[in-house]
């Protein structure tokens, strides 16, 4: 499953610069040494400084929620049902006895496809949304703050060992995505 770690890790590799323009820079000869500027991002910061994020987050956390709310009374109904169908252990044959209680084992186990296919819903309308969020405003934003800062590539801070602080674009991103994200919602089901 896509998480939202994986999904910012995986794709936040930005190339600022064309083929035409490494070209131009290329040594001449072995002497010359050429000194391309890489620029990292801090991917958990974004998370957990950008506002909408934050309350991309809050959405979900509410979501769930509200489902294992839904879970918990479905939870006693059936437990209800369960002591009912034992209730009527002498009352009625076998038979009968198990026919209901695999109607309530097949009720309980519809119930939980449910429950799965609804969390996963949750889930992917989640991601859907961070998605929308890299695309149409974060890796703008990186390229836009990047090109200001004549940097040639920017990679993941996690993954690389940043020797020069001032190439830590992450503060300018995270106000950035303030200042242009107002609000991004997900429906649930």
């Amino acid at each position: 499953m896509l998480t939202t770690r994986n999904l910012f890790l995986s794709v936040i590799i930005v190339f600022l610069c064309s083929c035409s323009s490494l070209q131009k820079h290329a040594p001449q000869n072995a002497t010359t040494k050429i000194y391309n500027k890489v620029g990292t991002i801090d991917i958990d910061a974004i998370h957990q400084q950008v506002r909408v994020i934050n309350n991309l987050n809050l959405q979900k956390e509410k979501a769930i929620q509200k489902l294992k709310t839904e879970i918990d009374a479905k939870e006693s109904e059936f437990d209800n049902k369960r002591k009912q169908i034992k209730e009527k252990e002498g009352s009625i044959d076998k038979e009968n006895l198990l026919r209901e209680l695999q109607i309530l084992q097949m009720d309980i186990m519809s119930y939980d496809k449910q429950i799965s296919n609804r969390m996963s819903d949750i889930q992917k309308r989640y991601v859907n949304a961070l998605e929308l969020i890299q695309k149409q405003y974060l890796n703008d934003i990186v390229k836009d703050i990047g090109k200001k800062k004549k940097l040639e590539i920017v990679v993941n801070g996690q993954t690389a060992i940043l020797i020069n602080e001032s190439l830590d674009i992450t503060a300018d991103v995270i106000q950035q995505l303030n200042q242009q994200l107002k609000d991004i919602t997900f429906e649930t089901k």
